[in-house]
């Protein structure tokens, strides 16, 4: 989501998430929304402790930042 927000240059998304399995929908406005969902998810699902998919989050959104600064500078 860091990624996506870095090269929008917005935290706004507009984000419908369709289960094919179940038929359960998910919108979210903004990119927190949908990281926090995610954590929800994997906690609620027994996957991870909450902590652990906070600090991979992060991890995961300082991984991108780095990216967008090394690969994704604007042309001149």
């Amino acid at each position: 989501m860091r990624m996506l927000t870095g090269i929008l240059g917005t935290s706004r998304v507009d984000l419908h998430i369709r289960s094919t399995t179940t038929g359960a929908s998910r919108h979210y406005r903004y990119a927190h929304a949908y990281e926090q969902g995610v954590v929800d998810a994997r906690v609620w699902g027994g996957i991870h402790t909450r902590t652990a998919d906070e600090v991979g989050n992060a991890t995961g959104r300082r991984l991108a930042a780095w990216a967008l600064r090394r690969y994704f500078r604007p042309v001149r």
